[in-house]
């Protein structure tokens, strides 16, 4: 996605990050909050001696994009925050999201396992899709004993209980940065509850995907290049 943003706008420069405890981050210290995801980020940043004028980030990083905007403001002008709840959500709610889902089943799963479909197989076998399995191939990395996850699982837990605690619903509403919120109907992000705190604010646009769930990069890539295209 990253390189179709840039072929269709070139005058942008995009920096791709891996989140602590994901990808190629690891070995950071606790507390794993969004706040220190996002003081991480600032300093990237400093290291790449930049001001990222916009941030883009999906389900959890979505609200790390509103906690760097909101600690560390200068220079940004857009925040692009795709099927993310800004909002804090009750612990008896928390259990039902998408994302949750999706840990509990990877959490069942014995690693290593022997070749990447065998996450193909096991998640269909627990209720996802293909498109989903797919694309957590992607999250697999190889050791001599097979495949294993490139994230650490115990710290991401602290890091979405962070997520569900913190509500960023009244800085969302009193920043003069754009916030482009891009919700997916078949997902559990978006609620009547939270729309109704987001009202009046005119710094905050709403995008809807018809035709995707919380997986919008996978549901529904060029929906998601489309409405970036509106800022980019």
């Amino acid at each position: 996605m990253a390189r179709a943003v840039v072929r269709a706008h070139p005058q942008w420069r995009v920096v791709l990050v891996d989140l602590r405890n994901h990808g190629d981050s690891h070995g950071f210290s606790a507390p794993h909050t969004l706040s220190s995801c996002a003081a991480d980020l600032a300093e990237l940043a400093l290291k790449l001696d930049m001001r990222p004028e916009l941030v883009v980030g999906h389900s959890f990083g979505g609200k790390v994009a509103l906690a760097y905007g909101r600690d560390f403001p200068d220079g940004l002008a857009t925040i692009w925050v795709l099927d993310s709840n800004p909002a804090a959500r009750p612990p008896e709610k928390a259990g039902g999201t998408d994302v949750v889902r999706v840990i509990e089943a990877l959490d069942a799963i014995v690693m290593p396992l022997n070749k990447r479909d065998d996450i193909v197989r096991l998640l269909s076998e627990r209720g996802f899709s293909e498109t989903l399995g797919r694309w957590m191939t992607t999250n697999l990395r190889r050791q001599e004993q097979g495949y294993v996850w490139r994230f650490e699982l115990d710290a991401v837990r602290d890091m979405l209980d962070d997520y569900e605690e913190v509500d960023l619903v009244p800085w969302v509403n009193d920043t003069v940065i754009d916030v482009h919120l891009l919700w997916a109907e078949r997902s559990t992000q978006w609620n009547e509850q939270v729309a109704g705190r987001l009202q009046g604010a005119s710094n905050v646009t709403h995008h809807f995907l018809a035709n995707a769930g919380h997986w919008v990069h996978a549901d529904d890539p060029q929906g998601v290049l489309d409405a970036l295209a509106t800022t980019l």
